[in-house]
């Protein structure tokens, strides 16, 4: 039998034993078992704030809510047009904090970008427009040519509105079909414009500083080959031949810059009469008889033609002709080119 004080230190020993085997975790082992979830944690919640912030967008944004949608299908359609970053998120918040608020079919009007939160309780407390009116402006076109379309969708605003609003504007309206309030200005529809041509060009900043044609050379340029071809191609092609005679100190010799001085379409000319402009016309939209880029842009360009001048397609072509079908023939030589005019233009 041992003695109480042996079962002491026989004790004593046995839980030293065990307290010897218990070592300090290593360091990385503790960092996985409480330094990764809080990490992971973190992470979550910095992706959460940013899914439920404000958009960086501008301008005005309208949110078209059909009859019947459901959460959502509201949801999901703010999110597709960009006046939230999350449609799930949007989806959440409203099932949290509106369950029991509905929210109207019609149109509502953004302004401004918001966060989440604001956008589910604007849809929440606003009454739907249904007083919008629709503007399509097509890929092209001259600023007064836009002025024309405002005035005859909304009596209201006079070509004088417009033209005064849309002052030095010329390229920086972005074509789009636009549902506006009825109480627009022309300066609010400018402004609308022009911010979402603004959005896009800020989205090919890196691309415009690669290509080396500066902000006003790129929509001048683009406005040009959006008048001078018809598709995606074509336009890149036209943009690599015109990019071709800019470097070679050759005029660009396009018909559109000539139509833009007229302001009439050359199809109208009498035989020859374009021709005679060519050698007579004394104007720096003559890109016959003077070289480089005329001042302005000829019209407002849309996103094919600004990202064909952006992203030609190269060739050692000089020269272009479209033909009556709309085909276009290219040509490395001067002779070369004359034989597609007998051929296709004569």
């Amino acid at each position: 039998m041992n003695h109480p004080l042996q079962e002491a230190v026989s004790t004593d020993g046995a839980k030293a034993a065990v307290l010897a085997h218990r070592q300090p975790l290593p360091t990385r082992v503790r960092w996985l078992l409480f330094g990764l979830p809080t990490v992971l944690l973190g992470s979550v919640m910095l992706a959460l704030l940013f899914l439920s912030s404000a958009p960086n967008t501008t301008g005005t944004t309208t949110l078209s809510i059909p009859e019947g949608a459901s959460i959502k299908e509201i949801a999901t359609l703010a999110a597709d047009t960009q006046i939230v970053r999350s449609g799930g998120m949007l989806y959440f918040t409203l099932l949290l904090f509106h369950k029991d608020q509905p929210i109207q079919a019609g149109n509502f009007t953004f302004d401004h970008s918001m966060n989440v939160l604001g956008v589910a309780d604007f849809l929440t407390s606003t009454a739907a427009r249904d007083d919008l009116v629709r503007l399509t402006f097509p890929e092209g076109m001259r600023t007064d040519e836009y002025a024309l379309i405002v005035s005859d969708v909304m009596p209201d605003l006079s070509v004088a509105d417009f033209m005064l609003a849309a002052s030095s504007s010329e390229g920086e309206l972005w074509p789009e079909t636009y549902y506006v309030p009825t109480y627009y200005t022309a300066f609010d529809i400018v402004k609308t414009m022009r911010d979402s041509f603004q959005i896009f060009a800020e989205q090919q900043q890196d691309a415009l500083e690669s290509s080396g044609y500066s902000f006003n050379d790129w929509v001048i340029l683009a406005s040009i080959v959006e008048r001078e071809a018809n598709d995606e191609e074509s336009m890149r092609t036209v943009a690599g031949i015109l990019s071709n005679r800019l470097a070679l100190g050759m005029p660009l010799q396009a018909d559109a810059t000539i139509a833009y001085v007229l302001d009439t379409d050359l199809k109208d000319l009498p035989t020859g009469k374009l021709a005679e402009l060519i050698d007579t016309l004394d104007s720096p939209y003559n890109t016959y008889k003077y070289a480089g880029l005329p001042p302005t842009p000829i019209g407002n360009p849309g996103a094919t033609a600004l990202l064909a001048v952006l992203n030609p397609i190269k060739s050692d072509y000089i020269y272009y002709l479209t033909d009556d079908e709309g085909n276009f023939h290219y040509a490395v030589t001067l002779e070369e080119h004359n034989r597609n005019v007998t051929r296709y233009l004569k």
